[in-house]
C-alpha cells in the first residue's frame, strides 16, 4: 500500500486513520499468508522467493503486504517464512545481521529463556471501505499483476 493511499484512508474516516496509524507506529508486520500454488519440490525455493517478494500477485499473497513498512516478518500458511526489508531507512546489513542472529537462536534448544512479560492481545484492524476505496483496490490489484 502506498503512503499516498494510505493518506486518503486517513481523510476519509477515523476507524481508518486509527488502523493505519497502528501500521504505521509498529516496529514491524506480521503477514501470516495463506496458502502458496502447489509447485513441485524444484521450484518450491523459487516459489517461496516470490512469496517473500511480493505476496505472488493479487490471487495470492499480495495483498496481504504493507509495502512502505521497512521490515515485514512472514510465515506462510506451510510454514514457509521469511521476510521482505525496504531499505529506504538503512541498508540491509543491519537487517541480514539480525534474521541470523534469529535463526541462529532458534537453532538452540537448550536455551533457558527468561520468563515472558505479558503482552497485549492483538486486535484486529478495521477499514471502512467505500465504494472509491473498493475501486482504487481493484485498479491497485490489477497494477500489481
Amino acid at each position: 500500500m502506498s503512503l499516498l493511499f494510505a493518506g486518503y484512508l486517513i481523510r476519509l474516516d477515523k476507524t481508518n486513520t486509527k488502523s493505519v496509524w497502528a501500521i504505521q507506529r509498529s516496529i514491524f508486520t506480521l503477514c501470516l499468508d495463506g496458502a502458496m500454488p502447489q509447485v513441485s519440490d524444484e521450484t518450491y525455493r523459487s516459489s517461496a522467493a516470490i512469496q517473500m517478494l511480493h505476496g505472488g500477485g493479487s490471487q495470492w499473497n499480495s495483498g496481504n503486504r504493507w509495502f512502505d513498512k521497512t521490515l515485514q516478518f512472514i510465515i506462510g500458511e506451510d510454514g514457509t517464512c521469511g521476510a521482505n526489508y525496504e531499505h529506504a531507512p538503512a541498508e540491509g546489513p543491519p537487517i541480514v545481521a539480525l534474521i541470523d542472529h534469529v535463526v541462529e537462536y532458534t537453532r538452540k534448544p537448550d536455551l533457558v529463556r527468561t520468563p515472558m512479560v505479558p503482552l497485549p492481545m492483538p486486535q484486529k484492524l478495521h477499514f471502512n471501505i467505500t465504494p472509491e476505496i473498493k475501486k482504487d483496490i481493484e485498479e491497485a490489484k490489477h497494477a500489481m499483476d
